[in-house]
């Protein structure tokens, strides 16, 4: 079992050291307001891993849930010699839709599907350019198997098992 706590820091966790020039790597609460953003502009580039929300809860017949997440990295970067922030931003933009689409990165975590609905949004508005930075989103879509199961491994067989035959009493087989 895998919790989205665990989730999130695995994948800070992973990117962090795939993206070892970035100032700034951490898990966020969500999406960004003006006030947000202007106290990362001094921490560029960063690099922002958040959970939006739950698309859809499976159930899977063993007390767990299969949970598919919508997930979203946001990168933050400013101009720095012989490179804009345009440029900066789509270049770790670019780096991480091969490595999600190429890798399938499952995070070293277990019960964990492979990314899928891989997108990225380009989040500038005139807000953003007057604080001298660029804000790309990349987001995706993982299902992770959430809850323990019914049936745990604890070493312990049952010794009898009951079955119902068309809809009879059950008996012991």
């Amino acid at each position: 079992m895998t919790t989205t706590n665990e989730l999130l820091n695995a994948i800070k966790d992973d990117l962090k050291q795939r993206f070892s020039a970035l100032k700034t790597c951490e898990v966020h609460p969500g999406r960004f307001n003006l006030g947000e953003l202007k106290r990362l502009s001094a921490k560029t580039p960063a690099l922002l891993v958040s959970a939006l929300g739950t698309l859809k809860t499976e159930n899977t017949g063993t007390e767990q849930s299969d949970s598919t997440k919508q997930l979203a990295v946001y990168f933050v970067t400013k101009n720095a010699p012989g490179l804009s922030a345009d440029d900066a931003c789509r270049n770790l933009v670019d780096a991480l839709e091969i490595y999600l689409e190429g890798q399938l990165p499952r995070w070293g975590l277990v019960g964990i599907s492979e990314p899928t609905a891989i997108r990225s949004d380009n989040l500038y508005t005139s807000e953003v350019d007057k604080n001298g930075v660029m804000l790309w989103a990349v987001t995706w879509q993982q299902r992770i198997r959430l809850g323990e199961s019914l049936f745990a491994e604890d070493g312990i067989l049952p010794t009898t098992l009951y079955v119902a035959v068309n809809g009879s009493e059950h008996a012991p087989l």
